[in-house]
């Protein structure tokens, strides 16, 4: 495989997305934030061992709606069963840390345990606190 990290930067490369800032300019730039982060993802997976637990990268925000602008947050949310913390980190790591693109900035942020996260996913309402 091509290096992942330099096809993403390319990808994310905000001057090279055609056309004038609009609905269709909004598009084109969150398919190319999609495919470099499928390149990332999958340079991640076939890098690393078996692991067990499923896992899942889930767009939230201006992303999830696909009008993400050239200084939008990229909001996700990873969703793992059974993933040790050393193997998460190097999985964040690949995601978030190698496209290297000038005036990107990632953040990491922790998310609330599994059985408040379930509640959401399946439309069921999350017991009182």
């Amino acid at each position: 495989m091509a290096d992942a990290a330099a096809a993403a930067s390319a990808l994310l490369d905000v001057s090279t997305v055609e056309g004038a800032p609009g609905r269709a300019w909004a598009l084109e730039w969150t398919a190319r934030v999609d495919r470099a982060l499928s390149l990332l993802l999958e340079e991640a997976m076939t890098g690393a061992g078996p692991r067990s637990g499923g896992l899942a990268l889930v767009a939230l925000g201006s992303y999830a709606r696909r009008s993400l602008c050239p200084r939008s947050d990229i909001d996700l949310l990873l969703l793992h069963d059974g993933w040790n913390t050393r193997d998460l980190e190097s999985l964040v790591r690949t995601i978030c840390y190698r496209c290297g693109t000038p005036g990107c900035r990632w953040g990491m942020r922790s998310a609330p345990p599994r059985r408040r996260c379930v509640p959401v996913t399946t439309g069921s309402t999350p017991p009182p606190r």
